[in-house]
């Protein structure tokens, strides 16, 4: 406290009360705004809204933003070529089995793919499980590449046997994943 004094006033024995807070009496300056002002003549909903929006009269939208305006938007891309596909695929599937999961009996809500390829968005290729034994097919072993569990070998390996770069190669599979699953076993 003393030190404080020292730095601020040259004197640590010098003790400044300070006064009674002083807020503005006035009324917000935002017509048809009878709150009263706090800062820069302003009440605080609208303080803040200048603050945030550089504008007083700006409302914040509420409710979930469709598109490029929602905070989780990733640019439009999906994991599925036809999302509503395989929604409609996988609602079918779960009908066709009584929403029973194949492997326990339980109540099936999820489906997995049987041979790990999103892009094969066939109902046969469509296993209907719980969330237990879904999350149980998904444990992955630590350390395991997504390559070698999608396409059965490291990125790495894919490049060299492809003979090409990784850039490219990973253009390619952000394309069309199916190509190089079908490029691995012509040249295989």
């Amino acid at each position: 406290m003393h030190y404080y004094r020292q730095r601020r006033h040259g004197n640590p024995l010098i003790i400044k009360l300070r006064g009674p807070k002083k807020f503005n009496t006035g009324k917000c300056i935002v017509k048809n705004c009878h709150n009263a002002q706090r800062t820069r003549n302003m009440c605080n909903k609208h303080y803040q809204r200048w603050r945030t929006y550089g504008n007083p009269l700006i409302v914040k939208p509420h409710g979930f933003q469709k598109g490029s305006k929602n905070i989780n938007w990733r640019g439009g891309v999906a994991e599925y070529k036809n999302h509503s596909l395989m929604k409609k695929l996988r609602l079918k599937k779960l009908e066709l089995i009584n929403f029973k999961c194949e492997e326990c009996g339980a109540k099936a809500t999820h489906i997995y793919h049987k041979n790990k390829n999103k892009q094969d968005q066939r109902i046969a290729n469509y296993i209907a499980l719980c969330i237990k034994c879904f999350y149980k097919r998904l444990r992955i072993p630590k350390g395991t590449s997504k390559y070698l569990r999608l396409y059965g070998m490291r990125l790495k390996d894919m490049a060299q046997k492809l003979n090409i770069s990784h850039p490219i190669l990973l253009n390619y599979l952000k394309k069309d994943p199916n190509l190089v699953h079908f490029e691995i076993s012509k040249r295989g």
